[in-house]
């Protein structure tokens, strides 16, 4: 079953496809508007570098990043 993008609609390569990072399962917690619910979405590697940018930008504690 070919997976698409939610940000972009461009389909994932294989690489994607294979990475934990792009299929992203949220569960939000009590205090959230999402609270109870379950969210599942594909993002690209190319989407999740440009959310994730802007998230990281808003933080006012740097989230912590290793290689």
């Amino acid at each position: 079953m070919e997976k698409i993008c939610n940000v972009c609609g461009k389909k994932l390569n294989i690489y994607e496809v294979d990475s934990s990072v792009c299929n992203v399962r949220l569960y939000p917690g009590y205090g959230s508007k999402y609270d109870d619910s379950n969210i599942s979405m594909n993002i690209c590697f190319s989407c999740f570098d440009e959310l994730f940018d802007s998230l990281k930008q808003k933080c006012v504690i740097q989230p912590e990043i290793t290689y």
